[in-house]
C-alpha cells in the first residue's frame, strides 16, 4: 500500500470501474468542459453555459457507490475538502440571507465538482492525444474562419459574443480574451496528459508538438489578447524554470540585457507595423515602459484594479453576498482606488474582474482556502504538476471565472499525476 501511495498520490486504490453509460456521461461532460461557451438549449445570463456542470453532478451522483468505495489519499481529501469548505460556505451565506440563486452556488461548487471529473477522467483515460487534437482543430477552424471569412460564423451557437474590429476574433468563446484562455487551460492539459520521457513510446510526438503549436497560434494570432499572450508567456516560463533553472537564468539576463539596450527600438518597429492592434500597442508600450499598460491603456488598467482592491478587500470585512456584488464591489472601487497611486483606471463592471479576486472580496479569509488549494500541488505531487498548479494559480488571479470547468479538471488531472513523473 505504501508503493502504491508514492507511485499514485491521488487514487490510491480503485474498487470499482464505471460502466459504459458512466463512461458516456463522463465523456460528454468532458467535451462540455472543452467547449463551455456554447449553448445547448436555452442560454442563461453567464457567458459560461451550464451544460458541463449538470452532467458532472449528474456523472457524481451516478457514481456515488463507486465514489465511496474509492480509497482516496489523505492529500486529494485535503484538496477537495479545501475547495468543497467555501463553496459550503458561500451557499450557507446565500441561504441565510434569503438570496439564494443556483448562478451564485454553482460559480464555488464548480472547482470540487470538476476536480473529481478531472481525477475520473485520468483514471478512465478518456482525454487522448488525439481528442484533444481535435478540439483543437475545432476550435481553430472556426477561429480562422471568421478571421478570413465570416466574423458572424457560429454566432448563433454563443450567447452573447463580442469583439471589435482591432481585436481578435472568438471562435467558440465569448470574446478574445477568452478565447486565448481556452485555449491557455488546453495547452495546459496537452502539457499534463503528454509525459516527456514517454512521447516517443505512447504517443506521437509530432501530435504533441503540432497541438501546442496551434493552440500558441490562436493564442497570439487569432484571439490577440494581451493577457492570454502574458499568461502563456509566464506558463512557458514557468515550465523553463523548473525543468532548466541554470538555462532559464542566463536566458533571463540575456533577455533583461537585450530589453535594456534595444527594447525602445524593437517597440518602434512593432508599432511601425502593427496595423493598429491593439495587442501590438500594448507589446510596444511594455517594452518601453511595463508601467505605461496601467497608466495609459485603460482595459489592462482595469483589470489591475480590480486584482489590487481585491486582494487589499482583506484588510476590510468581506460583503458575505456571493455572487450579488454589484453595488458591494463598485463603492468598494469609488472608496479605495486611490489607496494606491499607480492605479488610473476604475473598473465599471458589476462583478470582479479575477477569479482569486473574487473569491477574497466575497467571503474574505475563508477565499484563501481555495488559493491554498491550487498550491498544494506545487509541493506534494509531480514537477508536472507543480508547473499546472502554479501557473493555474496565476491564471486564475487574472480575468478568469472560478466557474470555468477547465480549471477544476486541470487540477484533478495534475493530483493524478503519479509522482515518479518529478524528475521529468
Amino acid at each position: 500500500m505504501a508503493t502504491a501511495l508514492q507511485k499514485h498520490p491521488a487514487i490510491v486504490l480503485q474498487t470499482d470501474s464505471i460502466n459504459l453509460t458512466q463512461k458516456k456521461i463522463l465523456f460528454a461532460c468532458l467535451l462540455a468542459c472543452c467547449f463551455p461557451y456554447i449553448k445547448i438549449f436555452h442560454a442563461t445570463e453567464s457567458d459560461l453555459q451550464p451544460a458541463a456542470l449538470g452532467l458532472a453532478i449528474l456523472f457524481i451522483f451516478s457514481t456515488l457507490p463507486n465514489l465511496a468505495r474509492t480509497k482516496y489519499s489523505g492529500n486529494s481529501w485535503m484538496l477537495l475538502g479545501g475547495l468543497a469548505a467555501p463553496a459550503i460556505f458561500a451557499m450557507l451565506k446565500l441561504m441565510l440571507e434569503h438570496d439564494f440563486s443556483l448562478r451564485s452556488a454553482a460559480y464555488y461548487l464548480s472547482i470540487p465538482v470538476f476536480l473529481i471529473i478531472g481525477v475520473e477522467v485520468n483514471r478512465s483515460k478518456l482525454l487522448t492525444q488525439k481528442l484533444l487534437l481535435l478540439v483543437t482543430l475545432v476550435w481553430l477552424c472556426v477561429g480562422l474562419v471568421q478571421k478570413y471569412h465570416d466574423p458572424d460564423f457560429c454566432y448563433s451557437l454563443l450567447r452573447a459574443p463580442r469583439t471589435t474590429a482591432n481585436r481578435g476574433v472568438v471562435s467558440l468563446a465569448a470574446e478574445p480574451s477568452f478565447y486565448s484562455i481556452q485555449a491557455l487551460m488546453l495547452t495546459m492539459l496537452n502539457w499534463l496528459i503528454s509525459p516527456i520521457r514517454r512521447l516517443r513510446r505512447r504517443i506521437s510526438l509530432h501530435v504533441y508538438v503540432m497541438t501546442e503549436l496551434l493552440l500558441i497560434y490562436q493564442i497570439v494570432a487569432l484571439s490577440q489578447s494581451f493577457f492570454g499572450v502574458l499568461l502563456l508567456a509566464i506558463f512557458i516560463t514557468v515550465r523553463f524554470c523548473l525543468y532548466k533553472p541554470v538555462a532559464s537564468t542566463l536566458t533571463g539576463i540575456t533577455g533583461a540585457w537585450i530589453w535594456y539596450k534595444y527594447g525602445r527600438s524593437i517597440a518602434g518597429y512593432i508599432e511601425a507595423n502593427s496595423s493598429g492592434r491593439r495587442i501590438f500597442s500594448l507589446v510596444a508600450q511594455g517594452l518601453r515602459n511595463p508601467m505605461d499598460i496601467l497608466l495609459q491603456d485603460q482595459s489592462a488598467g482595469e483589470r489591475i484594479t480590480d486584482i489590487v482592491l481585491s486582494f487589499h478587500s482583506l484588510n476590510f470585512e468581506p460583503t458575505l453576498s456571493p455572487g450579488s456584488n454589484t453595488s458591494e464591489w463598485l463603492n468598494f472601487v469609488n472608496v479605495h482606488q486611490h489607496d494606491f497611486n499607480f492605479l488610473k483606471f476604475a473598473a465599471h463592471g458589476s462583478r470582479v474582474m479575477s477569479g482569486a479576486g473574487t473569491a477574497l472580496f466575497e467571503l474574505g479569509t475563508m477565499g484563501l482556502a481555495i488559493g491554498i488549494c491550487f498550491l498544494l500541488p506545487i509541493f506534494n505531487f509531480s514537477k508536472k504538476s507543480a508547473v499546472v498548479a502554479m501557473a493555474l494559480s496565476i491564471t486564475l488571479v487574472a480575468a478568469i471565472p472560478l466557474s470555468m470547468p477547465l480549471v477544476g479538471v486541470i487540477l484533478g488531472l495534475a493530483i493524478s499525476q503519479p509522482r515518479t513523473h518529478y524528475s521529468n
